[in-house]
């Protein structure tokens, strides 16, 4: 069964409790994204290289943006380069040193 009678200190307390959580809420809103003060990384960049109608494109991307090379379902590759091109082809070749796996 559910208790629909507060006393007077219960309520207080919930109302506290509520503008407390608010507060807190606020502030952390108001605080910014914890993830600005991020110190950037050296890139690290690696080459993918496509075949297309014109012959092989051959892009540069960054590791620490990117991370590895991943190809979805239907084999298209997907990634941003490092001048912000976003491309997503097929019959792509990534050349990524093997210590860089996450």
């Amino acid at each position: 069964m559910i208790r629909h009678d507060f006393t007077p200190l219960e309520s207080a307390i919930s109302g506290a409790v509520v503008l407390v959580l608010l507060c807190t809420g606020l502030a952390v809103f108001l605080s910014g994204d914890p993830w600005d003060e991020h110190v950037p990384q050296e890139p690290r960049l690696y080459e993918v290289a496509c075949e297309g109608p014109l012959g092989w494109a051959r892009y540069s991307v960054d590791y620490n943006v990117y991370g590895e090379p991943r190809t979805g379902h239907s084999g298209a590759m997907r990634f941003e380069t490092t001048d912000g091109r976003l491309v997503k082809a097929q019959n792509c070749l990534a050349s990524c040193p093997a210590e860089w796996s996450r």
